[in-house]
This record gives structure tokens, C-alpha cells and sequence, in this order.
């Protein structure tokens, strides 16, 4: 009876304790400053990656923009002649 009562609180407390969330994984300062530093590498790649893209793309709206005040005032000036 001892034996079963012995048998049966170890497996109820190793079930308990494999159940339990793992402990958050830590890191040492050394390992901590080079997550830091890749993530600052990346951050500038991507930062440059976005202004080039952003210049690319504010070119092409300012000059779309500027084309189509062109025909606008084109179109005005031909209905002011034609009256």
C-alpha cells in the first residue's frame, strides 16, 4: 500500500511539473549585445531599402501629378480659344 502511495505521488508530481511552461530563455550580455547589434544591421538595410523605394516612387507621383495639371491647363486654354 506504502509502495502504491509512494508510486502514485511521483507520478502525479512529475506530471504537474512536465505540464509547467518552460522558463523564458535568458541571455548573457555578450549574446545580448549581438542580437542587438544584427538587429541595428538590418534596421539601416531596411531603412535604406524604404527611401530608395520612397524617392522612386515620389518621383513618379510628383511627375504624374505635373503631367496631369499640364493637360488640365491644356484643355482650359483650348476651351477659352475655341469660345
Amino acid at each position: 500500500m506504502l509502495k502504491e502511495l509512494v508510486c502514485a505521488s511521483v507520478l502525479i508530481i512529475g506530471s504537474m511539473h512536465s505540464c509547467s511552461a518552460p522558463a523564458p530563455p535568458s541571455l548573457n550580455k555578450e549574446q545580448k549585445k549581438i542580437v542587438d547589434s544584427l538587429y541595428r544591421k538590418g534596421l539601416d538595410s531596411i531603412k535604406k531599402e524604404i527611401k530608395l523605394i520612397c524617392d522612386k516612387e515620389h518621383t513618379s507621383i510628383y511627375q504624374h501629378a505635373i503631367d496631369s495639371i499640364q493637360n488640365l491647363r491644356k484643355e482650359e486654354f483650348e476651351s477659352i480659344l475655341s469660345q
